[in-house]
């Protein structure tokens, strides 16, 4: 199992992942990422999702992030 796939399961468990990580993912995936004030807004076509640049990120959030990657097929 590769560092990504790790990483993917850990988020879609409600582990804790940090900003970092994520940003780390999902730039590896051709997500794009701008920062606007306090959040991070991740886009890639039609998914986007907008995350508050806390060290550690919320299990809303991190659910968000798992229904975005189960739709693209991780």
């Amino acid at each position: 199992m590769s560092k990504r796939d790790k990483l993917i399961q850990k988020i879609c468990q409600q582990g804790q992942v940090s900003i970092e990580e994520i940003k780390a993912l999902l730039s590896g995936l051709g997500f794009s990422a701008r920062q606007a004030g306090s959040h991070i807004t991740f886009a890639k076509g039609a998914s986007r999702l907008t995350i508050p640049a806390a060290s550690q990120v919320k299990p809303i959030y991190l659910h968000q992030l798992c229904e975005i990657l189960r739709g693209l097929g991780h």
